[in-house]
C-alpha cells in the first residue's frame, strides 16, 4: 500500500505562450518527478499497463534523483537532486520548445526541448504515501528570454 505512485496533471494545457510555476516538495519524499507531458490520458491510462513504455515522446522531467529525462530515457544526469523542504521552478516556453528547470541552492539545469506545438500539461509524479507539493504559477511580465526570467524569479524566490 505504501508502494504506489500518485500523479497529478495541470488542468489547463498549453501550446504557445511561456508560463513559470515555483514548486515547494513537501512531506515524506521517495522518489518525485516534475514535468510537462501531452497526452496524459495515455500516461496515466497505458494500454497494456506498463506506464514506461507510455511515456516515450510524451513527458519530459525532472526526476528527485537529479535525471533530466524523455519518457524512460536519461538526457542528463545532473546529480542535482531534490527533496522534501526544496523548492523548484519551472518554465516552459511552448514558442521555443524548452523546458528549463532550477532547484534552490543549484544552478540552472540544461534546457530541455519538448514537442513544439503540442499542447503540454505540467505533471507531477509521487512515490510512497505522505509525499506533496505546492504548485503557484508566477507571472511573466517581462519580455526576456525565460532563461534569464527562471534566474531571476529563482533568486527572488528562493531569497524569500
Amino acid at each position: 500500500a505504501d508502494h504506489t505512485w500518485s500523479v497529478g496533471v495541470g488542468r489547463e494545457g498549453m501550446k504557445t505562450g511561456r508560463r513559470l510555476w515555483e514548486v515547494r516538495v513537501q512531506g515524506r519524499t521517495g522518489r518525485m518527478a516534475i514535468g510537462v507531458g501531452e497526452k496524459v490520458h495515455e500516461v496515466l491510462e497505458p494500454q497494456g499497463g506498463w506506464v514506461g513504455a507510455a511515456c516515450e515522446g510524451k513527458v519530459w522531467y525532472y526526476s528527485s534523483t537529479g535525471g533530466l529525462r524523455a519518457g524512460q530515457k536519461v538526457l542528463h544526469e545532473t546529480g542535482v537532486r531534490f527533496t522534501e523542504g526544496d523548492t523548484l521552478l519551472v518554465g516552459l516556453d511552448m514558442d521555443k520548445g524548452d523546458v528549463h528547470f532550477v532547484r534552490a541552492g543549484a544552478t540552472a539545469l540544461p534546457v530541455i526541448k519538448v514537442n513544439k506545438g503540442a499542447e503540454l500539461h505540467l505533471v507531477v509524479a509521487m512515490f510512497l504515501q505522505g509525499a506533496a507539493c505546492e504548485l503557484r504559477e508566477l507571472p511573466i511580465y517581462s519580455p526576456a528570454p525565460l532563461s534569464h526570467l527562471v534566474t531571476a524569479a529563482a533568486v527572488q524566490c528562493f531569497s524569500e
